[in-house]
């Protein structure tokens, strides 16, 4: 191994070290995905209990959360969490190791880029602008597929810039394996690198471009990589899968989202937040940016395919109607390296000892949005209540009304759980409206008489080719607070977790049930009957 070489696989060492440090101490979900929102990773919940399932169950090709299929994303994050948890044993390092190789492989590869082609410094520049920015700290240590989808991206973008032409095997199939492997773990965002090769190969000079022949058979074997899942699943689930991951996913969610999540334009959406996470790269993005346009202009090979990558990612994130900040991962190795690439050869030792003294200022505690710290900081006040509820090991089943634990007790080691929330303009079945007919999302009255629409729902999910009843009514909507009332009436055997406001209401069901306050926010209504269970050890994750 080169000189270079080794120094790379150090980095990646110890940025290893430095981003799994600590990462046990963050709950499930608890983390913020938008700490300028104050938004917690809700998505973890759902992609540690498809994680957890497959590890279980071994359902590689399919994932399902909580019962039912879950085509939202393609399965490659789930597939090497569950074997991460099959190999480790269930734990939030072992649930989170596919992040935390992602996002320090990603800055080793920062450095080799960097360094080989404007030394040392710059290498070490663009390392300790990604591991500063509270973004990328933040989901390197979250079960989400952002981060192992900014590494695919990375890869593949290397493989061209090492070779813009695709001349040699190991470019042409290093492209081809990483941009596979993007789109299955993400979807359509995997074609990005795709297609900033097809804008490239168009601005380009004829010399320093891959000719339309080799682009074509690029398409071809990324193609063939990633038709056999999509074909079983069309095969297997047909329904299903164009229901939830072409017509909602890449259709519905891209241009008419279920509701709108901000009134800002979604450029300056991105834009604001970007800034207010890590004001230093972005200061460092406008200083250096000049010179990346000089350098286009100037027909540079480099210039034009980082500026091409850029412009690409900016536009697809900038477009897509459905406004999620952790998004803008994708944007942020790129920056790094625009911004360590292009500082001039005199001003790298200072730039250097900038961006040192910048990770210093982020480690410090404090509550800026762009501290390392704050993203952390802010924990779920339900956690530690659900888990030791969990811990009672009643084999109740358990309702939870207008959930505050961002759907972190699904991954809980708990008999049965119902999420029901009080939604008067039905604004939830906006979301999958789907699941109104296959009776996972129904209303009190529905739930009240569950006993008899159950086989007729079992029906519907066997139609969907789910032979199953564990997705049954895991969404309750109700309208009014008599509607809870109802439902808890219906079901004396259930334990509810429910907001302080409904206590003075709840006072008629006292003799099937008892009043547990457990903060000044939240209280469980615990049914007067209930067994002792068991409690397996996935426990371990919270």
């Amino acid at each position: 191994m080169s000189g270079l070489g080794w120094k790379s696989a150090l980095v990646a060492i110890v940025s290893f070290a430095y981003l799994a440090h600590g990462v046990e101490r963050t709950g499930i979900a608890s983390a913020l995905a938008n700490a300028v929102d104050g938004i917690h990773a809700q998505d973890e919940s759902i992609y540690a209990n498809a994680a957890l399932r497959t590890a279980a169950q071994g359902n590689w090709l399919t994932p399902i959360v909580m019962g039912r299929f879950y085509f939202h994303k393609p399965p490659l994050l789930y597939v090497f969490t569950g074997f991460s948890l099959k190999a480790l044993g269930p734990s939030l390092f072992a649930l989170r190791l596919p992040s935390l190789l992602a996002g320090s492989l990603t800055a080793a590869l920062l450095f080799f880029w960097c360094a080989g082609a404007r030394g040392l410094w710059a290498g070490l520049t663009a390392v300790l602008l990604l591991l500063s920015n509270s973004v990328w700290v933040t989901f390197a240590r979250l079960c989400y597929t952002d981060t192992l989808l900014a590494f695919f991206t990375v890869a593949a973008m290397f493989a061209v810039a090492r070779d813009p032409r695709l001349d040699t095997t190991a470019a042409r199939w290093c492209f081809i394996a990483f941009d596979a492997a993007a789109i299955l773990t993400k979807s359509v965002a995997g074609v990005l690198p795709f297609l900033a090769l097809a804008v490239f190969a168009a601005l380009a000079p004829r010399d320093q471009r891959p000719t339309i022949a080799r682009i074509l058979r690029v398409i071809a074997w990324i193609a063939l990589l990633i038709a056999p899942w999509h074909l079983y699943q069309l095969l297997v689930h047909r329904q299903w899968f164009y229901t939830e991951y072409i017509k909602m996913e890449l259709l519905q969610w891209a241009f008419h989202p279920p509701v709108p999540r901000s009134d800002e334009i979604t450029v300056w959406f991105y834009l604001k937040r970007l800034f207010l996470t890590d004001p230093f790269l972005c200061a460092g993005a406008l200083l250096t940016l000049p010179l990346l346009v000089r350098e286009f202009k100037k027909r540079k090979t480099d210039a034009r395919w980082l500026a091409c990558w850029l412009a690409v990612i900016a536009l697809a994130v900038f477009s897509y109607q459905w406004r999620n900040f952790p998004y803008v991962l994708m944007l942020l190795a790129p920056l790094c390296l625009m911004v360590a690439y292009y500082i001039p050869a005199k001003y790298q030792g200072g730039a250097l000892l900038l961006a040192a003294l910048v990770l210093g200022l982020k480690l410090l505690p404090g509550n800026r949005v762009w501290s390392l710290n704050y993203s952390t900081s802010q924990p779920l006040p339900a956690a530690p209540v659900l888990r030791s509820y969990a811990d009672r090991g009643r084999s109740n089943e358990l309702i939870l009304v207008d959930t505050d634990d961002e759907f972190s007790s699904s991954t809980m080691p708990l008999p049965k759980v119902r999420y029901c929330f009080r939604d008067p303009g039905n604004v939830t079945l906006r979301y999958a409206p789907y699941f109104v007919d296959l009776g996972i999302t129904v209303n009190s009255d529905v739930f009240s008489d569950l006993d008899r629409w159950e086989p007729i729902f079992g029906d519907h999910l066997r139609a969907w080719a789910l032979d199953s009843a564990e997705p049954i009514a895991t969404t309750i909507l109700a309208r009014t607070d008599a509607d809870i009332v109802h439902i808890i009436q219906s079901h004396p055997d259930a334990d509810f977790y429910l907001p302080m406001s409904l206590q003075p209401a709840v006072g008629a069901v006292q003799s099937t049930h008892t009043i547990v306050p457990v903060s000044t926010g939240r209280f469980f209504l615990l049914a007067n009957r209930s067994t002792s269970r068991v409690s397996p050890q996935s426990s371990m994750l919270q």
